[in-house]
């Protein structure tokens, strides 16, 4: 938009002596200044329906007013800051492929502790010390379904209290730990995962897993004493907040519903048979037979016999094979704020 400026300075041309030539307005003079004023009317927009050019400013209201007063972007974007507050650490699903700008895919991923200070006072070292000095690591999502810890606001639910041990291991240590996070174990039965809670003679307090060098080499969340050979139970605990566990399919043991140890149990007594035969005193004979007159009788026995059947005693066993467990699923992205 332009401003009007008068172009011929008519004041002056009358206090000019009569007579002086310069003293007449003329009519280009007039033209002219019609044109400018013209120009400066025509860049303004209208007072009803206006549509405005360029990049027009005005004054921006201070937070909270609310009257007819026009509001510049800064004020809308103070506004808008205020109404949808996103804190760090906020997780969420994404049908996107990457995350968008001020969010991280969930990956397990170490980043900067100093970049992304308000991310880390907001998780911590929780889901993984990242190096143990200038990084950590963000929430494993991958494969994962999420559940609220089972003590959240402080009273257990007992909802989630484990899994069966599908997750779990039980190593022995390699040489004494006194006062140690980084310990080495053997002997595993199982995958030890982030956020395992470890059990063991030793082990007192809440100890999970931060970080996992190899599956031989493992980083605690605070240090243990322990000896030689000690047995250690790595275990999911849906009580601890960034614990992990489950399995993508399952083998029914015999102690859950596989083939289950029983017997059964058959008396036979064994038993016999027997008959009677008479020894006759006086006999007659003719033409039917010899016939029995009077006498007494003599019993006679069989031999006493088992029928010789046998039922064997059935072991338990496990089923056959593992069978899917995955419920109906559809899988997205999950992104943190950053």
């Amino acid at each position: 938009m332009s401003n009007y400026t008068q172009l011929t300075n008519f004041a002056t041309k009358d206090n000019l002596a009569s007579g002086n030539a310069n003293k007449i307005i003329k009519g280009a003079e007039i033209n002219a200044e019609f044109v400018a004023i013209e120009t400066a009317v025509n860049s303004k927009a209208d007072i009803a329906s206006p549509t405005f050019t360029g990049t027009p400013a005005a004054p921006t209201a201070t937070s909270g007013t609310d009257t007819t007063q026009l509001a510049t972007t800064a004020f809308v974007q103070d506004a808008v800051g205020a109404l949808v507050t996103i804190p760090s650490g906020m997780l969420a699903p994404f049908a996107g492929t990457s995350a968008p700008s001020g969010w991280f895919l969930c990956y397990g991923q170490a980043v900067s502790r100093t970049t992304y200070a308000a991310l880390f006072t907001a998780i911590g070292t929780t889901y993984g010390t990242g190096d143990g000095s200038t990084t950590f690591n963000l929430p494993d999502l991958r494969g994962r379904t999420i559940a609220g810890v089972d003590d959240m606001g402080g009273s257990a639910a007992s909802r989630l209290t484990g899994d069966n041990g599908a997750s779990t291991a039980t190593a022995d240590s390699n040489g004494s730990f006194t006062s140690a996070t980084n310990i080495l174990v053997d002997g595993n039965t199982g995958t030890i995962v982030l956020g395992m809670k470890v059990t063991g003679t030793g082990i007192s307090s809440e100890v999970t897993v931060v970080k996992i060098n190899s599956q031989t080499d493992i980083v605690l969340s605070s240090a243990v004493t322990i000896t030689d050979n000690t047995a250690l139970t790595f275990a999911f605990d849906g009580a601890i907040l960034g614990s992990a566990g489950g399995e993508n399919t399952h083998l029914l043991t015999g102690a859950e519903s596989g083939e289950k140890g029983h017997s059964h149990t058959l008396t036979d007594p064994g038993h016999s048979h027997n008959t009677t035969f008479e020894n006759p005193d006086t006999e007659t004979s003719g033409n039917q037979g010899r016939q029995r007159t009077s006498g007494t009788g003599t019993d006679l026995f069989t031999n006493s016999a088992v029928t010789g059947i046998t039922i064997d005693t059935i072991a338990a066993a496990d089923a056959s094979s593992a069978h899917n467990i995955i419920q109906p699923t559809l899988v997205l992205n999950y992104i943190i704020k950053q």
